[in-house]
């Protein structure tokens, strides 16, 4: 992750309520940063285990302006953190995808209990997307939806496959970002299709007709390590296409064991 903006701390304020009686230190402050210079610190705060594990999966570029009001304790009581961080045309790259995402803009909230967005507002791939991210005691999770054209995904992701298809859908995703796990990432994607057409037997299908399409990946700390696609064919059911991909290193490479059912 390459860091070029330094800090710029526009005000800060650190005061007590007493010195007899009060549990907390409290400090307040406005600083405009670079988002690498942000993650590298939280990687080294109260936030490290929520934030690691999102810094070695995705390469962030931008800058954000963080207020922090923080009730720092005296004796054994818990950090007490209300930190916003607005971000506006950023950059993030997911990078075992190499899937680049665009004019990123949100307002974030950190708290002692995690990391919160109600709306981020997005580009990927050509299209608009918005999204949000929450936090529980074991995961991060991000919640995005939008449209993608196939011939943007042929163009990222190259494929002979894709000269069987073309149209737009809409596609609801989710990230999981998990506080323990073998994995440091899943992915996964639903779509109904509607608006996609496949020329391509068994799968087949017109533009307006809805096959549910589910893609499932594991993202591990050599790249994806587990693929899984399900589509549903409602006018063929015997055309159900169930497929798992795991990934087994061998002698430093990734070796895809495909099993499943067309």
């Amino acid at each position: 992750m390459s860091i070029s903006l330094p800090e710029t701390l526009t005000n800060a304020n650190v005061s007590i309520g007493s010195f007899s009686q009060s549990d907390y230190i409290n400090v307040t402050g406005d600083v405009k940063s670079s988002l690498a210079h942000a993650v590298l610190y939280l990687t080294d705060s109260p936030f490290k285990d929520l934030v690691t594990t999102i810094d070695e999966v995705i390469d962030i570029e931008g800058t954000t302006d963080v207020h922090i009001d923080l009730k720092v304790p005296l004796g054994e009581q818990a950090l007490k953190a209300n930190i916003t961080a607005k971000t506006k045309d950023a950059r993030a790259t997911i990078v075992p995808m190499d899937l680049l995402i665009s004019d990123i803009t949100a307002d974030f909230l950190f708290t002692e209990s995690g990391v919160y967005s109600q709306q981020i507002n997005a580009t990927s791939l050509g299209s608009p997307l918005v999204g949000e991210l929450s936090t529980n005691e074991q995961v991060i999770s991000a919640k995005i939806s939008g449209k993608l054209a196939i011939a943007k995904l042929a163009k990222q992701f190259p494929n002979p496959m894709w000269t069987y298809a073309q149209g737009s859908s809409y596609y609801r995703a989710k990230l999981e970002f998990p506080n323990n796990g073998l994995q440091l990432c899943t992915i996964e994607l639903d779509s109904d299709l509607i608006g996609t057409a496949i020329q391509f037997s068994p799968i087949s299908k017109p533009e307006a007709q809805n096959h549910p399409l589910s893609i499932k990946l594991g993202i591990a700390s050599t790249g994806i390590d587990a693929f899984k696609i399900v589509y549903e064919n409602p006018v063929a059911l015997q055309n159900r296409v169930d497929i798992n991909l795991k990934n087994r290193p061998l002698t430093g490479k990734a070796w895809f064991i495909p099993y499943g059912k067309w």
